[in-house]
């Protein structure tokens, strides 16, 4: 069930890599170290942050995590202020609220996500840390 979770956070950074930036947030395009590290509510034990490279631009500014199909995936209520992006995610069975805030060569971010699944439901939340580490090539 663990790893359904992590795949619904993977959907979530995926399905939102394809919206644009509307060139408003404060990104330095090229290649990108990302961590993130979840917790799960009511896990008996901390999950290891996960840390991947990935070039940015402002057309593509969310990290992937692994290419999943998430065609019954709903954006509502996405907003770009400054260079602080939100957005909500509607799923059959999770929902969940994101926020990123970019500061040119870092971002800071974390997703509140609830699935609901066969074996009841589970929270967790992401928390996400990027750094720009050079161009891409």
């Amino acid at each position: 069930m663990y790893l359904k979770i992590i795949s619904n956070i993977a959907i979530v950074l995926i399905t939102f890599s394809a919206c644009s930036a509307e060139n408003s947030v404060d990104l330095k395009e090229g290649k990108w170290s990302v961590t993130t590290t979840t917790t799960i509510e009511g896990m008996p034990f901390q999950m290891p942050p996960v840390t991947m490279t990935e070039c940015l631009t402002h057309e593509n500014y969310m990290p992937k995590q692994q290419e999943e199909d998430e065609s019954k995936c709903k954006f509502v209520n996405k907003k770009i202020d400054g260079s602080t992006v939100t957005w909500e995610m509607k799923c059959p069975h999770s929902s969940s609220f994101s926020t990123i805030t970019y500061k040119h060569d870092t971002f800071s971010g974390e997703m509140k996500m609830q699935t609901d699944e066969e074996g009841g439901s589970v929270k967790m939340t992401a928390k996400m840390q990027g750094k720009y580490i050079g161009p891409c090539k």
